[in-house]
């Protein structure tokens, strides 16, 4: 099962050829798949490192997370840093890369890298590369040398754990000791593993808050089970590595990977592979398929994404995943099921026996950001709406959708399209749909779309948020959007925040950029 780093479809990115290393800007991706030479012209390099090190993950956006991919690995000069700052610069993008689940765009970057540098940072994304991989000999090795010649503290932390499992542990002590009178002991964590690997400790009885790729080798290594608080609180590339584990429960595994996937830190084909790994008890499909199921895990998710794969006729196959999707929308997964369906949603033709399901097929096509798809789907619910009272309901519940993705035909959406829309979302639920008008009215002009006059009488709309996005080279503002959505307590603000976040993508001509995070912000606020 290849786990390779997914890009804005789930499909892997392709990079160019590597220069030599050192022979100039470091990155992989050129014009057209980075985002220019000029990405970093004028920034500031010491905000813009600081920026890099503190960076808040999980991105709390699909989209978001993959333009940060692409900023990282976009081959540009570093503002007008030197040629040692160039790395140090180098090594905290491949830092950030690897905890973003991109491994193997980190290991390009440092491939690029001058010949014998060996930065802190560097030295620390090449080891959690490795960790993440799975490659503990490499990591190992890679430990050795950086201990050997520049006594790297993280590459001795690495060393000790590499001793204890090589079976060295007197060696292990006398590291560990070291490790504890360092300026560097600010890792309790990794102390109490250690310590519980030598044999005399034990496991933490709390569930630390993050794991990095070494705490997770470790915690693994005492063959104590990995407790969900703390994988789930961790970046992106611990997510990737407990999909990849052979050892971690196959559920978990699967939780691990839906999160991934919809942090674009692994392809939807992983997540897909592991749904269809799972053997249910007999008759467990066809219950979860037909009622409602008490819970509401990756094994639940895993039995309806087989209904679907296993359906016999396209109706069939669209009635599964009309239920998989609508279980994953109301009780959470519906970014990642909508990635690991997106094969079984091509293999369904948008006609007329198909009506009842053409707005989930657009939803999640425009979710997948494959706007023909959806302008498909919706076509089908605008022709028959006149004689189908649900496909009637349905392509009024697509239209400001279709509006936010600039998919939206002929100026369908106006005045009377929004007065209809808000009135059937006020019937169903009141607080709800006020907050889903604030949230849709903000966004259209966040986009430069006229937003309806009605809207203006929407309570909510344009909260300010305290925090703000100073602009500036396009690198920058990038990396301060990524703070501003994901910073500590920015998910109570979300809803004000996105449409800022929109506004400052356009300012740097990222229109399509802008658009795939509104629609996800919308869609993931339930419209």
């Amino acid at each position: 099962m290849p786990l390779k780093p997914a890009g804005e479809s789930g499909a892997v990115v392709e990079v160019a050829p590597l220069p030599a290393p050192g022979s100039g800007p470091i990155g992989t991706l050129e014009e057209g798949a980075g985002l220019g030479t000029d990405v970093w012209q004028g920034a500031a390099v010491g905000e813009v490192e600081q920026m890099l090190r503190t960076l808040p993950l999980p991105m709390p956006d699909r989209s978001m997370a993959s333009l940060l991919q692409r900023l990282l690995l976009t081959r540009a000069p570093f503002g007008e840093a030197a040629a040692a700052e160039a790395d140090t610069s180098a090594g905290l993008r491949a830092a950030a890369l690897v905890r973003l689940g991109d491994v193997e765009g980190a290991k390009s970057l440092i491939s690029a890298m001058q010949e014998g540098s060996a930065t802190p940072e560097r030295v620390r994304a090449e080891l959690d590369a490795l960790l993440v991989e799975r490659e503990t000999e490499r990591a190992c090795e890679a430990a050795r040398v950086a201990v050997e010649t520049a006594f790297e503290p993280y590459a001795q932390r690495v060393m000790v754990f590499c001793q204890i499992v090589a079976g060295e542990k007197d060696r292990a002590s006398v590291g560990l000791d070291l490790v504890r009178e360092s300026a560097e002991a600010d890792d309790p964590l990794f102390i109490r593993l250690a310590e519980t690997l030598l044999g005399f400790g034990s496991p933490p009885g709390e569930p630390p808050e993050r794991l990095s790729p070494l705490h997770l080798r470790m915690w693994e290594a005492t063959g104590e089970p990995i407790p969900a608080e703390a994988w789930r609180a961790s970046d992106p590339s611990i997510w990737r590595a407990i999909a990849a584990s052979p050892d971690a429960p196959l559920v978990q595994r699967i939780e691990a990977a839906e999160a991934a996937v919809g942090a674009a830190a692994l392809p939807s084909e992983a997540l897909a592979s592991l749904y269809r790994l799972l053997e249910g008890a007999p008759g467990e499909r066809d219950r979860v398929a037909a009622e409602e199921p008490d819970d509401w895990t990756g094994r639940e998710r895993a039995l309806l994404f087989q209904d679907a794969a296993e359906a016999g006729s396209q109706p069939e196959r669209a009635a599964a995943l009309e239920r998989l999707f609508e279980l994953a929308q109301a009780r959470g997964g519906y970014e990642a099921v909508v990635f690991a369906a997106a094969p079984l949603l091509g293999q369904l033709d948008p006609g007329a026996r198909l009506t009842f399901f053409a707005a989930h097929a657009a939803r999640a096509y425009l979710l997948l950001h494959d706007l023909p798809s959806a302008n498909e789907w919706a076509a089908l619910a605008q022709r028959e709406r006149e004689i189908n009272p649900y496909a009637a309901r349905d392509a009024v519940e697509l239209e400001p959708l279709l509006a936010l993705a600039g998919a939206s035909e002929g100026g369908r959406w106006n005045e009377a399209s929004f007065a209809t829309w808000w009135q059937r979302r006020q019937e169903s639920d009141p607080e709800k749909g006020s907050e889903n008008a604030a949230l849709l009215a903000d966004l259209l002009e966040a986009l430069g779309e006229p937003a309806p006059s009605s809207a203006g009488t929407v309570d909510g709309r344009g909260s300010a948020s305290a925090a703000t996005i100073r602009g500036g080279p396009r690198g920058e503002t990038i990396l301060q959007i990524a703070h501003y959505l994901a910073a500590e307590g920015a998910a109570e603000a979300y809803r004000q925040r996105v449409p800022e976040a929109v506004r400052a993508l356009r300012s740097i001509g990222l229109e399509s950029e802008a658009r795939r995070l509104a629609v996800e912000a919308a869609i993931g606020a339930g419209l």
